[in-house]
């Protein structure tokens, strides 16, 4: 019975059963480590620093960690000692963060079973939503107006993106363009120089423009992509703004 392997697909972690409350035990949290950590490789920005995070690896904290598991900060850290020592993760502690690393990692997760298993489960939900009858189609009805889970790519853009208003639509337009074949980080990278831009130039907010304006179909963040940040669309809007206001004086007298 202890022989072979079995896959534990990542979003189990929003099931109900695994987000009870609870305080954890030692085994759980090696099972929540495996599940936390990137199964490709991935960067996004934190602060003013491009951080590369690679697979089998999570920047997290020890506070987090702690509070995830109803943990001491102290036991967290003598935990992650103790996986060290054992040769299972590296890990490194810093005032900001705490990047772990997980050994062998392709031991607890081949190379091609993440990727296998995401096929067998879009195959399944076709089979599946062939057979649905009218009370699935109520309940499809009602789980889209449920908040959509966002990807911790898109809530990096985000953070950064200096006008957060319709993030839901903003979301979709982001996937849209990732499946066009930009990459997170163009996306990250244009939003950064646009933020940039907004700030030196003191853009009124309600020149700023909407996120899925930016990421929509003229796709405005292209020109942050290919020249920098000095662009002309703020400033046009300014010089506009500017005109009409002072037309508003002339007349006024």
């Amino acid at each position: 019975m202890d022989q072979g392997w079995i896959s534990l697909y990542r979003k189990i972690i929003h099931h109900p059963l695994y987000k009870e409350k609870r305080y954890f035990s030692k085994f759980e949290a090696w099972i929540d480590l495996l599940l936390m950590v990137n199964h490709r490789d991935n960067s996004f920005m934190m602060g003013n620093e491009m951080m590369e995070v690679k697979r089998g690896s999570k920047i997290t904290s020890i506070k987090y960690l702690a509070e995830r598991w109803e943990w001491s900060r102290k036991k967290v850290k003598n935990f992650l000692d103790m996986l060290q020592n054992d040769g299972m993760i590296t890990y490194k502690s810093t005032s900001k963060y705490t990047y772990i690393s997980i050994e062998n990692y392709t031991k607890y997760q081949g190379i091609n079973r993440e990727e296998e298993h995401e096929k067998h489960i879009k195959g399944t939900s076709k089979e599946h939503q062939r057979n649905t009858n009218n009370n699935d189609n109520n309940v499809n009805n009602e789980n889209k107006n449920k908040i959509p889970e966002y990807s911790i790519e898109f809530e990096e853009f985000w953070k950064v993106y200096p006008k957060k208003v319709e993030k839901q639509k903003a979301f979709k337009c982001y996937k849209k363009l990732l499946k066009e074949g930009y990459t997170s980080l163009q996306l990250l990278k244009a939003a950064s120089l646009y933020a940039q831009q907004i700030k030196r130039e003191n853009t009124d907010a309600k020149y700023i423009k909407h996120c899925s304006t930016f990421l929509g179909p003229n796709k405005p963040f292209i020109e942050y992509l290919e020249g920098g940040g000095n662009h002309g669309s703020a400033d046009e809007e300014n010089r506009k703004k500017a005109q009409y206001d002072k037309s508003k004086w002339l007349y006024n007298g």
